[in-house]
C-alpha cells in the first residue's frame, strides 16, 4: 500500500524504507507468512525485510564500496543462549517457591505486605517465560540468518533487527516508556506501523486499544491498558515540561 498507493512525500521514514515498490509474488508471500524459524514464536518481521534477507542483500550497506562477505552471528546465537538458559534457570528454581497460584492462597492476599510483594514477585516469574521463548526465538533467526541490522560505528554487525525483549529496559526501566518499548518490541513495532503511525487522532489510545482487542475480551487486559495509557500521557507531558 504505501509503495504503490501513496505518495513518497506523505510518507515517514521508516514507512520509506519498508515499502514494496512492486506486487510480491505468491511464492514470496507464503514464504513471508510459513518461514520456519519464527512461525512459531516469532519474533515479527515486515515483508521487506524478509525479502531482503531471502535475496542475500541483508548484509549490504548501501555506502558500501565493495561487497562485504556475509557476517557470522557466532557470538550474537551464544550470547542470547546464555541469556535464554539465565532466564530458564530464574523460572525454574524461583518458580520452586513462588507462583501464580499464591495469589488465591488468602495466606498471602490478607495482609497489605505480603499482597504487593506476593504480586510483584509471581509476575515477575511468569515475565521470565516470554523472556526466555523470545529470547530463544531471537538466537533461531540469527541462527538462519535472519537479524542482521547493520554495523555499529565500530563496523561491527549487529544482529538485533529480531530482538523482541530487552530484559534490563523492563526490570528496572527509567520510566514507562522504555518498559513498554522493550517488552515484545517487534510487536510494538508492528502496532506503531499499522495503527500509531496511521491513526487520525489520539494514536497512543487507538493503539493500546487495538492490542487490549487483539488479546482478549479479558477485564484485565483492558484495566492494564487504560493504565499503561494514563501512564504514558502524563510521562509524555512531564517531559516537556
Amino acid at each position: 500500500h504505501d509503495g504503490l498507493g501513496r505518495k513518497q512525500s506523505d510518507l515517514s521514514s521508516d514507512q520509506r524504507q519498508q515499502r514494496l515498490l512492486e506486487r510480491p509474488s505468491l511464492l514470496q508471500y507464503l514464504s513471508y507468512t510459513f518461514n520456519f524459524h519464527s512461525f512459531f514464536a516469532g519474533p515479527i518481521c515486515t515483508l521487506k525485510e524478509h525479502l531482503v534477507f531471502m535475496d542475500g542483500s541483508y548484509h549490504m550497506q548501501p555506502s558500501d564500496p565493495k561487497p562485504r562477505n556475509v557476517p557470522y552471528p557466532v557470538y550474537a546465537i551464544v550470547s542470547k543462549l546464555v541469556s535464554a538458559l539465565l532466564c530458564l534457570a530464574v523460572f525454574t528454581i524461583l518458580g520452586k517457591y513462588m507462583s501464580v497460584d499464591y495469589l488465591l492462597d488468602p495466606k498471602y492476599m490478607t495482609s497489605f505486605p505480603s499482597m504487593p510483594i506476593t504480586c510483584m514477585l509471581a509476575g515477575t516469574l511468569i515475565r521470565f517465560r516470554f523472556y526466555l521463548i523470545w529470547i530463544l526465538a531471537d538466537s533461531i533467526n540469527n541462527a538462519a540468518g535472519m537479524g542482521f541490522n547493520g554495523y555499529d560505528k565500530d563496523g561491527n554487525p549487529k544482529w538485533d533487527l529480531m530482538t523482541n525483549v530487552k530484559v534490563f529496559e523492563v526490570e528496572l526501566p527509567q520510566n514507562m516508556r522504555s518498559a513498554v518499548n522493550g517488552f515484545n518490541s517487534s510487536c510494538g513495532a508492528w502496532l506503531r506501523r499499522v495503527c500509531f503511525d496511521r491513526a487520525p487522532f489520539s494514536p497512543a489510545a487507538a493503539t493500546l486499544l487495538l492490542s487490549a482487542l487483539w488479546h482478549g475480551f479479558y477485564p484485565s487486559y483492558y484495566f492494564m491498558f487504560i493504565v499503561i495509557s494514563s501512564a504514558l500521557v502524563v510521562g509524555r507531558k512531564l517531559r516537556k515540561t
